[in-house]
């Protein structure tokens, strides 16, 4: 989308800078659509969600090529928002799964999805240039890139989740500390202080409750 909507828009007679300025809309709704996506994960299943968008964002790739023209019309604007709106929004509820599946791995597992989907975006962007040369549009590349987040709507709603969360390693540390703590309480001398009706016991280092 933001290696080839400029082109493809310019191949329909529309300038260049026109068809940016529709791409700065999309970036601006990409804000809106990732921070509403982080709430309604929040709320719902992340499967549920994440098959949600991608499923619309591919049925608004497929709309595209009926939108384009040489000037800027409403059903143009009301993509840029839509698509923008669902572009990034994908984020929040990958995330959700990655804990969900991974718990405390599910940082890193994200990271090698992110990598993942950098590689599938240069694949794709070569692709698109490649299929723009041999069809002379890039009509096929919108419908099959819809085609695609379709099959990951599928995907999503397969994902399982039931495995339960790791263990933490600093939660870990942290535990041993602490038991480490109380084991030392429990062994460290006791000093018994006496007066008359009166025994008050103390612990050197230490808070013990006899």
């Amino acid at each position: 989308m933001w290696t080839h909507f400029t082109p493809a828009a310019h191949d329909h007679g529309m300038p260049a800078t026109t068809a940016s300025s529709l791409l700065a809309l999309v970036g601006f709704c990409n804000v809106v659509g990732t921070l509403g996506a982080g709430r309604l994960t929040d709320r719902f299943d992340a499967r549920v969600l994440l098959g949600g968008v991608l499923a619309s964002r591919g049925l608004v790739l497929c709309v595209l090529p009926l939108l384009l023209g040489a000037t800027v019309d409403p059903g143009l604007l009301f993509f840029s928002a839509v698509f923008g709106a669902l572009d990034v929004a994908t984020v929040p509820p990958v995330i959700a799964l990655c804990r969900s599946r991974f718990g405390a791995e599910g940082p890193v597992v994200f990271g090698w999805v992110n990598g993942a989907h950098q590689l599938g975006a240069a694949l794709l962007a070569w692709a698109g240039g490649a299929a723009r040369e041999v069809f002379g549009s890039y009509d096929p590349v919108w419908v099959t890139v819809g085609g695609l987040c379709a099959g990951a709507a599928l995907l999503s709603l397969a994902v399982r989740t039931e495995r339960g969360p790791r263990t933490d390693p600093a939660a870990s540390a942290g535990d041993a500390t602490r038991t480490g703590s109380n084991d030392f309480a429990s062994r460290a001398p006791r000093i018994v202080l006496r007066s008359p009706g009166i025994a008050v016991t103390r612990l050197v280092g230490a808070t013990h409750r006899p």
